[in-house]
């Protein structure tokens, strides 16, 4: 991987005949077909849920916070390699140098590191990794699920109806 500026990125798709303006307008030089096809939104909801997540079950305060990775390995290997690299790839971004997702399957974030935890969280999303949260304080717990379910669990009456109306904004689009 080589890292390249916006200048060497314009000079390199205008080697290959692809117009490149200042502001990342590509293009190819004369005439083409286009074919366009609709992204899915699954990566825009999960980066919307790992917010809901890690900021908003209690206000806008963050406690610290444990992410814990609790099964992975289920889909193909083609699939889990492109998670496995997202995980350590992003662990390396903090100066660990590991090549294995074993020995960093938990993860507990400090009340000023909402997201960076946003930010780890989004995988197990996306990729529909078994995962937990769990706070701190203890009073609640959040499981993800390969099944495609996220699970709020808490012996408290007022946090359970926090929840409910949580989950029932989500299902509105709100």
């Amino acid at each position: 991987m080589t890292p390249m500026s916006i200048d060497d990125c314009q000079a390199w798709c205008n080697r290959r005949g692809v117009a490149a303006s200042k502001k990342q307008h590509l293009d190819f030089i004369g005439d083409s077909h286009l074919v366009e096809l609709a992204l899915p939104r699954i990566g825009r909801d999960c980066v919307g849920l790992s917010n809901i997540l890690s900021t908003q079950l209690e206000g806008d305060h963050h406690p610290e916070t444990l992410l814990w990775l609790t099964e992975y390995g289920m889909w193909s290997d083609s699939y889990e390699t492109v998670g496995i690299k997202l995980w350590t790839q992003m662990f390396r971004g903090y100066g660990y140098q590991q090549e294995s997702i074993r020995p960093t399957e938990g993860l507990l974030f400090a009340e000023a590191e909402t997201d960076d935890q946003r930010a780890f969280l989004s995988i197990p999303l996306i990729l529909q990794w078994d995962a937990a949260l769990v706070p701190v304080h203890g009073k609640y717990l959040v499981r993800m699920t390969h099944h495609g379910q996220v699970q709020f669990k808490t012996k408290d009456d007022a946090l359970a109806k926090t929840f409910a109306d949580i989950v029932e904004a989500w299902k509105r689009g709100g």
